[in-house]
């Protein structure tokens, strides 16, 4: 939920200067089938032109399929962002991509 909850989130604060977003985008399976949903996160991420954005994802989630996840990274406005993928499904986080967020995070916000 952390993309889903982050990104309206991040949109919000101007005063965030750097986010990662793990395992999301549009969602198209799962338990999370909400047709309102993918229009708010587009809108949201449009919004996303201050902080540096970190996406992190899976190759074969389930839950937010590639497309979604593209969709999503698209409509973040600017070159300040960047899009990672991990081969696995959705909760198969390998340490590497915590790693990633700690670095990402760190690097922006001294």
């Amino acid at each position: 939920m952390g993309t889903i909850f982050g990104v309206p989130t991040v949109a919000a604060i101007p005063s965030i200067k750097a986010a990662v977003f793990g395992v999301g985008g549009i969602p198209a399976g799962g338990a999370i089938d909400d047709p309102q949903l993918g229009p708010v996160l587009l809108d949201a991420a449009s919004a996303l032109d201050q902080p540096q954005v970190l996406m992190l994802n899976m190759t074969r989630d389930e839950i937010f399929p590639r497309d979604g996840t593209h969709a999503l990274f698209d409509k973040i406005p600017g070159r300040k962002k960047r899009l990672m993928f991990w081969d696995g499904d959705h909760d198969d986080w390998p340490a590497e991509m915590i790693s990633q967020s700690v670095t990402f995070i760190n690097e922006h916000i001294t």
